[in-house]
């Protein structure tokens, strides 16, 4: 029975240690106002869209991730941005990191608005620009992204024809 207290002790504090050195990765790699930087950057050239975002922060924790301030998207001829966000937190995969990589595996969105304008067709323009993003299928860059959920808190949601 001691031998195997013993085990699960050696176990834990291996564990424990794994999961400090991850944290310790993503914050020594992971500059936030680089990435910042080249997610504005990226969007607005991939998709026409003038992207502002407020600050940015890490947070490390139970959610280890980036958190986004006050996050707009506006298209080139619109008067009022076309998806606006109080916050937007991307959650990040620990184990990537040992490898030098930052994967994006989870998006959460808090008090988002969504204004979308269908065209004739029945499509909606917007959405295809960002969901067909490249650095989105990007699997040897820096930074990538894997999402497996998006959620939402709060929000609202406005869908006009053109």
């Amino acid at each position: 029975m001691r031998k195997i207290f013993k085990l699960l002790g050696f176990l834990s504090a291996i564990l424990c240690l794994f999961f400090v050195v991850a944290i310790l990765a993503f914050y020594y790699l992971t500059r936030v106002g680089e990435l910042r930087r080249y997610l504005v950057d990226e969007i607005e050239k991939q998709t026409e869209l003038k992207a502002q975002v407020g600050g940015a922060d890490i947070k490390i924790g139970w959610i280890t991730g980036v958190v986004f301030q006050n996050v707009a998207l506006t298209e080139a001829d619109a008067a009022q941005p076309a998806i606006t966000a109080a916050r937007v937190t991307a959650r990040v995969a620990l184990q990537p990191l040992l490898r030098r990589q930052v994967i994006f595996y989870e998006i959460r969105l808090t008090r988002p608005t969504l204004r979308l304008v269908r065209d004739p067709a029945g499509r909606f323009p917007l959405l295809d620009k960002l969901l067909n993003l490249p650095f989105l299928k990007q699997q040897n860059s820096e930074f990538s992204f894997d999402l497996h959920s998006l959620k939402v808190d709060g929000g609202d949601f406005e869908v006009t024809d053109q």
